[in-house]
């Protein structure tokens, strides 16, 4: 499923977590962007432990400087930030590997170089971030509608928007009226707009 229009965001989930006293905000910080660097650095070639170790750094990192971080949309979104960030971690981890490796072992040497400095475009790279970025937030608020709303809702809105069947078949399979349908569909979808538009800044 795809939004048509922008998803306009305030950045409100930026601006509780620079308080180091809302811990519920940022356990849902993690929960929201763990997921997403991890599978980030696997994609990346590393390990699931050394993956792992790099999403808690990567957010260790975050939780040191947020405080500093002044949100601008003139000045990038924080989703570029957090992929720099990220990146550079996963450097140092490949790094790690490289020194380990020993000069012994030339040909592990040289695979482990060539990981750590791929020679694909870093902007597909980071086009690549930005649709995982975007899914994340996607699924992480799918997931939260779907617990707020009825069966009924979630089912009219899942099969119009995502099965892409039509209101009529829909209403006749769920027993609801058309009108019904499309009111579940439109609910659904300004719910999860509002969520992502609480978490960061977006296009």
């Amino acid at each position: 499923m795809t939004l048509e229009d922008p998803i306009l965001t305030r950045g409100s989930l930026l601006l509780r977590i620079r308080s180091h006293e809302d811990q519920a905000a940022w356990s849902e910080f993690v929960e929201i962007y763990l997921p997403l660097i991890y599978a980030y650095a696997r994609k990346q070639g590393l390990q699931d432990a050394d993956a792992s170790d790099v999403a808690q750094d990567v957010l260790t990192s975050i939780n040191g400087a947020i405080s500093r971080f002044d949100y601008d949309p003139k000045q990038g979104k924080f989703r570029g930030y957090l992929f720099t960030v990220t990146r550079n971690q996963i450097g140092k981890s490949w790094k790690k590997k490289v020194g380990s490796a020993g000069s012994g072992n030339t040909a592990v040497h040289q695979m482990l170089e060539q990981v750590a400095d791929p020679a694909g475009d870093p902007a597909d790279d980071e086009e690549h971030w930005n649709q995982q970025h975007q899914q994340r937030l996607m699924q992480w608020a799918s997931e939260k509608v779907q617990a707020e709303v009825t069966p009924a809702t979630w089912q009219a809105f899942e099969l119009t928007s995502i099965a892409n069947q039509k209101a009529q078949t829909v209403a006749e399979t769920l027993g609801l009226s058309v009108g019904a349908v499309y009111i579940a569909k439109s609910r659904v979808i300004k719910r999860i707009r509002e969520l992502i538009q609480s978490i960061e800044p977006d296009e």
